[in-house]
């Protein structure tokens, strides 16, 4: 038997071995890093109590704790968060056009991701 060694390009080598590189370290290059939309949520509102003779609402923009907020894309939900006993929530989303939903009051906000960058977000939930 003659064994005939089979000459390959060496592109081919350089090649596979990125792919193998690639798929060993989880690189995944042709995906930019993904944004953040984060802030607070307030509400603003609600029945009237007294305070030194006065009439106020319950709520004058006290961060609202344990409250929902979504990123909705193309209508649908794809990420959800509660806020945290400060009102406050962060949502780490890829770049793209979002609609942020707070549950509670309805309240809903356009907005843009950008790759690796932040938005800060301070929503007001009125309440009658």
């Amino acid at each position: 038997m003659v064994v005939v060694p089979v000459k390959r390009p060496s592109w081919l080598y350089v090649g596979s071995a990125v792919a193998a590189l690639a798929v060993a370290t989880g690189c995944n290059a042709h995906r930019p890093a993904p944004g953040v939309v984060d802030g607070v949520v307030r509400g603003y509102g609600g029945p009237l109590t007294f305070v030194n003779g006065s009439p106020s609402p319950v709520l004058n923009g006290q961060p609202m704790a344990n409250q929902e907020v979504s990123a909705l894309r193309d209508g649908s939900r794809v990420a959800v968060t509660t806020t945290g006993s400060d009102g406050q929530f962060s949502l780490r989303l890829p770049t793209g056009a979002y609609t942020i939903l707070v549950s509670v009051c309805d309240l809903q906000e356009s907005v843009t991701v950008r790759a690796s960058q932040s938005q800060s977000l301070d929503l007001a939930c009125g309440f009658p």
